[in-house]
């Protein structure tokens, strides 16, 4: 392995990993598209001709965290309206 690409690579995910977490704490850019309520609101921007949505939504019961993302990611999870439902 060489140590120069290796060092370079480090340096590249450094960078990435700022980027990443700039995107995910900052709403600059982003319009208002609905506030569920004080604990939930979606953000969205326009980038050419794709829209980009940002949601912030705390989680009540961090205990249920896994529980809630398995949900939220799972492709077999039936969806009425804007509600998952079992």
């Amino acid at each position: 392995m060489d140590p120069e690409e290796t060092k370079e690579a480090e340096t590249l995910m450094n960078e990435a990993e700022l980027l990443l977490q700039q995107h995910a704490t900052s709403t600059d850019d982003y319009k208002l598209y609905h506030k569920y309520s004080n604990d939930s609101i979606a953000y969205y921007k326009k980038r050419g001709n794709t829209l980009i949505f940002k949601f912030n939504h705390k989680i009540k019961y961090p205990g249920k965290y896994n529980y809630i993302i398995s949900m939220l990611w799972n492709s077999n999870a039936k969806y009425v309206g804007d509600k998952i439902v079992k």
